[in-house]
C-alpha cells in the first residue's frame, strides 16, 4: 500500500504538470491546486507518521527491555485476546489514521485532478503544455538574404 500510494502521488503530480504545463496555469485552477495539495499533504503525513510511529515503537522496545519478566507476564495476560499488545492503543489508533490518510489523500488528489482536467476553460485546453497556441498557424522559415556578406576568419598578420 505504501509504494502504491507514493506512486499514485507522483502520478497525480506528473499528470497535473503534463496537462497544465506551468506553475501559473496550475495555480489558475483551484481543482489542480487542491489535487497537488492533497498529494503533498499525503507525502508529508507519511514522513511525519513514519517518524512518530518509529519513535513510539522504539519506546515500546525500551519498555520491554527494562523488565523481561514484566514483558513475559503481559504476554501471558494478553495471549489469545484481541488487544493492542505488544503495541499500545495509541500506536494502533495513530497507525490506522495514518494508513487511512496515506491511502485516500492520493485518491482524493486524483479525483481533484480529474475535475480540474474536465472543468478547465476551453481556451486553456487549446494551449499546449509549453504555453504556445495550438491553433494551426503557418510557420515560415526564412533564410538569410543572398546579399548578406559572409564573414570568414582571416589569419592575423605577424
Amino acid at each position: 500500500m505504501t509504494e502504491t500510494s507514493f506512486a499514485l502521488s507522483l502520478a497525480v503530480i506528473g499528470a497535473n504538470w503534463a496537462v497544465f504545463g506551468s506553475v501559473n496555469k496550475l495555480l489558475n485552477n483551484i481543482w489542480a491546486e487542491l489535487s497537488i495539495a492533497a498529494v503533498i499533504l499525503s507525502l508529508g503525513i507519511s514522513l511525519i507518521g513514519y517518524w512518530y510511529l518509529g519513535r513510539q515503537l522504539r519506546e515500546r522496545i525500551a519498555y520491554a527491555e527494562q523488565d523481561a519478566a514484566r514483558w513475559r507476564d503481559e504476554f501471558t495476560e494478553n495471549a489469545g485476546k484481541a488487544t493492542a499488545w505488544p503495541s499500545t492503543e495509541r500506536i494502533d489508533c495513530l497507525a490506522a489514521r495514518f494508513r487511512f490518510l496515506r491511502t485516500f489523500l492520493p485518491v482524493i488528489g486524483g479525483a481533484f485532478f480529474l475535475i480540474a482536467l474536465f472543468t478547465q476553460p476551453k481556451a486553456q485546453k487549446a494551449e499546449s503544455h509549453s504555453g504556445s497556441s495550438a491553433s494551426p498557424m503557418p510557420v515560415v522559415l526564412s533564410s538569410p538574404p543572398a546579399t548578406t556578406p559572409t564573414v570568414r576568419a582571416q589569419p592575423s598578420p605577424r
